[in-house]
């Protein structure tokens, strides 16, 4: 019998609600808030990398420093992420912006460093996103990097649909904010309930379909249709649109296998580890090969991984089955741990892919990773599939359209539910304290009907 259970919906309907049509959503970054004895030059790092990854997201408008300092200067006032909220809401309305991004930055450890997060709505006042990113070891612009992808996680970029004709739907959405060709595209629209006073109680999101970019231009792309939602009256001028799931389904998990009629079809690698050498480890100890395996010594490290992906064409897989052995060597670590990485994006720092993860004690978790910062799919837990200590353990991954199966050593894991990320690569990371050795990787195209 199927079990699935709903587990997180990762961007909140009533966010996208309150969003302009059609607009980037504009933020105002203030400076940070030292709280304690934070270094300076650690709050400049942090500060800038926020700024940067911002800027580069390419999702939103973001107010100029220089402006925003310039206009502080003239009201005689200093902002900074302690600031109470009807002064921002004051400030927002002079730059005409529509978020406020406050933070707060704490030492809580020689190697600890705390930095919370919070979002103000400039038109309501309202703290509407709070969160706190405090990892051991990492950097300022780790940091600020992680804030930024919590960020995107809760604001995705929306646009509409311009116009429709001979079969293309034109969107303005482009270039200017990281559209490319083949880019698929989210298509809901907002829904309204009115009272009898005729006046709106209540707005929802409901999915309309999706559309496959064919030709990006700068402010504006032509798209055709890909797929309808059930009972969908067809895409309309005025519908929203995203690289986003909108509205979020979240995540559905399953107890039994999601893609049973899915069967392997033409045989995209067959990677042995002796005839060809596709992969370089970064970060590792010593050489990426050696014995017919690949190695991942991360045991030099106290923080981060060695890790690796493969390269073109493996770069744009979509539905796939992913099999292959790790195998982990005896450590002064407590537990050796690897992360399998698919459908990833981006590169190292600034990953976004789905990650399954595993260590020599039976522990297991999925995520999802957007700018590097995780979300859960599937919370740590345990699992009597896994070989535990240096046993080799097999895996397979089967993945097609929304839906993935896991497999350990022959016997199904679990299943999920997630629109997020449509391709990507595949690839491997050892955490820090571990040495982890991988064989017989091998990929198929996904066949089904």
């Amino acid at each position: 019998m199927k079990h699935r259970w709903l587990l997180w919906v990762m961007l909140p309907v009533f966010l996208m609600i309150s969003c302009p049509a059609g607009a980037e959503t504009s933020f105002a970054i203030l400076p940070i808030e030292r709280l304690g004895d934070v270094p300076p030059e650690r709050v400049e790092e942090t500060q800038n990398s926020m700024y940067q990854h911002m800027v580069a997201s390419k999702r939103y408008r973001i107010v100029d420093r220089g402006r925003l300092n310039d206009l502080l200067k003239e009201q005689s006032l200093q902002l900074t992420g302690a600031t109470d909220t009807s002064t921002m809401v004051k400030i927002g309305k002079m730059l005409n912006v529509d978020k406020f991004l406050a933070t707060t930055l704490a030492q809580r450890a020689p190697n600890l460093f705390a930095l919370r997060c919070s979002v103000v709505d400039v038109q309501t006042g309202q703290i509407e996103f709070d969160r706190e990113i405090a990892e051991i070891a990492h950097t300022g612009a780790d940091n600020g990097r992680g804030c930024v992808g919590m960020i995107i996680a809760e604001y995705p970029l929306l646009g509409e649909i311009t116009g429709l004709a001979q079969g293309a739907v034109i969107v303005n959405l482009g270039k200017n904010q990281g559209i490319k060709n083949g880019a698929r595209l989210f298509v809901a629209r907002k829904t309204s309930l009115t009272g009898q006073d005729g006046k709106v109680i209540f707005q929802e999101l409901q999915r309309v379909g999706i559309i496959e970019v064919v030709s990006a231009q700068a402010a504006m792309s032509k798209a055709k249709e890909k797929r309808q939602a059930p009972d969908s009256k067809g895409f309309m001028a005025g519908d929203l649109v995203s690289p986003d799931p909108i509205p979020s389904k979240g995540s559905a998990l399953s107890s039994s296998p999601l893609l049973k009629n899915i069967r392997k079809g033409r045989l995209l690698l067959d990677d042995t580890m002796d005839d060809r050498q596709y992969l370089s480890v970064q970060q590792g100890m010593g050489e990426s090969y050696h014995e017919g395996k690949l190695h991942l010594n991360a045991t030099h490290r106290n923080s981060s991984h060695a890790y690796t992906y493969y390269p073109a064409p493996f770069d744009q897989l979509d539905n796939f089955i992913w099999e292959g052995e790790v195998e982990f060597r005896k450590t002064q670590a407590q537990y050796s741990r690897i992360d399998l990485v698919f459908r990833s994006t981006r590169d190292y720092a600034t990953l976004e892919c789905y990650m399954f993860f595993f260590n020599s004690d039976g522990g297991y978790s999925v995520h999802l990773a957007k700018l590097g910062r995780y979300f859960n799919i599937i919370p740590f837990t345990s699992t009597p599939l896994l070989n535990r200590g240096t046993q080799p353990n097999k895996f397979r991954i089967v993945a097609h359209g929304d839906k993935v199966d896991m497999y350990l050593n022959e016997g199904f894991l679990i299943g999920f539910e997630n629109e997020s990320i449509e391709k990507g690569t595949v690839g491997f990371q050892a955490h820090w304290g571990t040495y982890a050795l991988v064989d017989n990787v091998k990929i198929w195209e996904a066949k089904g009907d």
